[in-house]
């Protein structure tokens, strides 16, 4: 059995709020990424890590969790995030 890691600021919980400021914030192609991965869980995103844990275990999805990631670290390169959070928040 795959061990799956726990984040201790439990990670995930405010993607919701995420989702709703992504697009004017970095942009849409940010919120697409996270819209995709949050969908990946279901029609309601569950809130609690616990409840997403058991679902990637539930519903093996590792492998599409690191589709993502590559497109992720693709923005990451694309795109100063810190930057335009700073931006935003000064």
């Amino acid at each position: 059995m795959v061990s799956i890691p726990t984040s201790p600021t439990g990670a995930g919980n405010t993607a919701d709020e995420a989702l709703a400021a992504l697009p004017t914030s970095l942009g849409e192609a940010w919120a697409a990424l996270l819209r995709q991965a949050m969908h990946l869980l279901g029609p309601n995103y569950p809130n609690e890590q616990s409840q997403r844990e058991t679902l990637i275990e539930e519903l093996d999805l590792y492998d599409a969790f690191d589709a993502l990631d590559e497109r992720f670290y693709a923005l990451e390169v694309s795109t100063d995030a810190d930057a335009r959070l700073t931006a935003l928040l000064s």
